[in-house]
C-alpha cells in the first residue's frame, strides 16, 4: 500500500511543479517509477514550497525581533531606574527625589525610543504582516504602544523607590533588583542574537539552490535508479534558480546533473 501512496504524492507534487513552470507538462503524464522512495517527493515539496516557507519565516522573524526590541526598551527603563535609585540611596538622597528621578528616567527613555524611531525608515506592521514605511502617525502609535506597556514597569520602579525610602539603611533589595535587571537585559540581547542567527540559518536552508543541491545529492545516492523524468525535473528546477543563485553554484549543479544524465543514457542503451 505504501508504493501507490508515494506514487500519488509524487504525482501531485509534480503537477504543482508543472503549474509553476518547473517541469514540462508531458513529463507529468508519464508514469512514476515505483522505485521512488519517500525522500524524493519530500525534496520536490521542499523546492516548490521554498518561497512560501521563506515568507512565513520572514514574518516570524520580523515579529519576534520587534517584540524583543520593545521588551528591551521597557526592561532597560526598569534597569536604569533601579540603578539611579541605588545611586541616590548610596548618597542618602531618597524620598521625593528618588520618585522624581524614576519619572525623569521614564521620560528620557521614551525620548530615546522616539529618536531611534526617527532614525528608522521601516517598522513591522503586525496587522499587514509586512514592513511598512514609518511616518509621523505610525511613530506616534508605536510610542503610545510602548508607553502603555511601560506602565506596569513604572509602577514596579516607583514601588522599589518607595521601599528604599522607607528603609534608607537597607540597600540590599535595590542591589538585588539592579543585578536581576542587568541579567535580564543581557539575556534579551542574547535572545535577539539567537533569533537573528536562527533566522539566517533557516533562510540559507530555504534557498532554492541549497534545496537543489540536496536533490542532486539524493539522485547521486540512488544513481542506479534515476529515471529520465527525474533528470528532466531537476534540470527545470535548475533553470528556475538560474539568475538568482550564485553562478558558481549553478555551474556545479549543472556539471553534476550532466554526469547523472549521461549515466541514465548509458543505462538505457
Amino acid at each position: 500500500a505504501l508504493i501507490p501512496l508515494l506514487t500519488w504524492g509524487a504525482s501531485s507534487i509534480m503537477q504543482l511543479l508543472a503549474k509553476a513552470g518547473a517541469i514540462e507538462q508531458p513529463a507529468v503524464g508519464s508514469p512514476v517509477r515505483p522505485l521512488l522512495n519517500t525522500q524524493w517527493p519530500q525534496l520536490l515539496e521542499r523546492f516548490s514550497g521554498a518561497g512560501r516557507e521563506e515568507h512565513r519565516q520572514l514574518v516570524r522573524f520580523h515579529a519576534d525581533i520587534q517584540a524583543l526590541f520593545h521588551e528591551e526598551v521597557i526592561k532597560h527603563f526598569e534597569y536604569e531606574a533601579a540603578e539611579r535609585c541605588l545611586d541616590l540611596a548610596r548618597r542618602t538622597v531618597l524620598g521625593a527625589h528618588c520618585l522624581r528621578d524614576v519619572i525623569r528616567c521614564l521620560v528620557e527613555n521614551l525620548e530615546d525610543y522616539r529618536c531611534r524611531l526617527q532614525a528608522r525608515e521601516l517598522a513591522w506592521d503586525p496587522n499587514k504582516h509586512e514592513l511598512v514605511s514609518l511616518d509621523d502617525g505610525i511613530r506616534q502609535r508605536l510610542s503610545e504602544h510602548v508607553l502603555g506597556n511601560m506602565e506596569a514597569s513604572l509602577v514596579n520602579a516607583l514601588q522599589a523607590a518607595a521601599t528604599a525610602a522607607v528603609r534608607p539603611g537597607d540597600r540590599q533589595p535595590l542591589e538585588r533588583r539592579v543585578e536581576r535587571l542587568r541579567s535580564e537585559c543581557a539575556a534579551l540581547l542574547d535572545r535577539k542574537t539567537e533569533v537573528t542567527e536562527a533566522h539566517q540559518e533557516r533562510t540559507n536552508e530555504l534557498r532554492r539552490e541549497v534545496v537543489l543541491f540536496d536533490v542532486v545529492a539524493h539522485l547521486e545516492l540512488h544513481a542506479g535508479e534515476v529515471s529520465a523524468t527525474q533528470i528532466r525535473t531537476t534540470m527545470h528546477m535548475l533553470e528556475m534558480v538560474h539568475g538568482v543563485a550564485p553562478p558558481e553554484a549553478v555551474t556545479r549543479l549543472k556539471q553534476r546533473l550532466d554526469t547523472l544524465a549521461r549515466n541514465v543514457i548509458v543505462a538505457a542503451c
